[in-house]
C-alpha cells in the first residue's frame, strides 16, 4: 500500500512540474514571438530615418544648384527620390504586415499617409521644374529679351524653393511620427523582455522545485525501506 501511494505521489508531481512547465514554456514562446514581431517592425521603421535624409538633400540638391539659364536637365527621378519613396513606402508596407494591434496599425498608417503627402508634393515639384523647361524653351524661340528669360527664371526657382520647404516640413512631420512610434515601441520591447526573463526564472524555479521535491520522496522512500528491514 505504501509502495502504491509512493508511486501515487511521485506521478503527482511529475504531472504538475510537466503542466507547469507547459504553461510557462508556451507563455516563453509567445512572449518571444510577440518581440521578434515587434524589433523587426522597428527595425523597418527605423530605416525610414536614414531614407528621409537621402530624400531631403537630393531634393534640395535640385533646387540649390539648379542654374535654368543653362538650361540644366535636371530630373526629379535623376536623383533618385522615387527610388527612396519606393523603398520608404515598402518598408512601411513590410512593418504593416506585421502589426498585430489596432493601435500600432493605426500609427504605422498614419506614417503613411504623410509618405503619401509628401509623394505627392515631389509630383508637383517634378511638374513645376518640367513646365518651367518649357517656358524656357517658349520664351527663348518667341523672345530675345534676356531680362524676361532672368525674371522668369528667378520666379520659378524661388517657387521650388518654396515647394522644397514644404516638403521639409512634411519630412520633419514623418520624422516625429517615426520617433512618437519607436518610443511606444521600444516601450513594449522592454516589457516584453521583462516578461521572457520572468518567465525563464519561473521555468527554472518549478524545475528546481519538482526535482528537489522528487529527491526527498526519494530519500523518504529509502528510510522507510531502511527501517521497514
Amino acid at each position: 500500500m505504501q509502495k502504491i501511494f509512493s508511486v501515487g505521489i511521485f506521478m503527482l508531481i511529475v504531472g504538475g512540474v510537466m503542466i507547469l512547465n507547459g504553461v510557462v514554456l508556451g507563455n516563453i514562446h509567445r512572449n518571444q514571438k510577440i518581440y521578434e514581431t515587434i524589433t523587426a517592425r522597428a527595425e523597418y521603421i527605423n530605416a525610414l530615418q536614414p531614407m528621409l535624409d537621402d530624400l531631403d538633400t537630393g531634393i534640395w540638391g535640385i533646387i540649390s544648384v539648379y542654374d535654368p539659364t543653362e538650361a540644366r536637365k535636371v530630373d526629379v527621378n535623376e536623383r533618385e527620390q522615387y527610388k527612396i519613396l519606393k523603398k520608404i513606402r515598402d518598408n512601411i508596407g513590410f512593418a504593416l504586415e506585421l502589426a498585430d494591434d489596432p493601435e500600432v496599425e493605426l500609427r504605422l498608417q498614419m506614417i503613411e499617409r504623410s509618405v503619401k503627402s509628401l509623394s505627392r508634393k515631389i509630383d508637383k515639384l517634378r511638374a513645376k521644374i518640367a513646365l518651367q523647361k518649357l517656358d524656357l524653351k517658349s520664351t527663348a524661340i518667341f523672345s530675345k529679351d534676356s531680362v524676361k528669360g532672368s525674371s522668369l527664371t528667378d520666379s520659378y526657382v524661388d517657387e521650388m524653393q518654396a515647394m522644397v520647404e514644404r516638403m521639409r516640413f512634411v519630412m520633419n512631420s514623418i520624422r516625429q511620427r517615426i520617433n512618437e512610434y519607436m518610443k511606444e515601441e521600444m516601450l513594449v520591447v522592454v516589457q516584453t523582455h521583462k516578461k521572457i526573463a520572468q518567465d525563464n526564472k519561473r521555468w527554472a524555479i518549478i524545475n528546481v522545485a519538482g526535482i528537489s521535491i522528487l529527491f526527498l520522496l526519494a530519500i523518504y522512500h529509502l528510510c522507510f525501506l531502511t527501517l521497514k528491514r
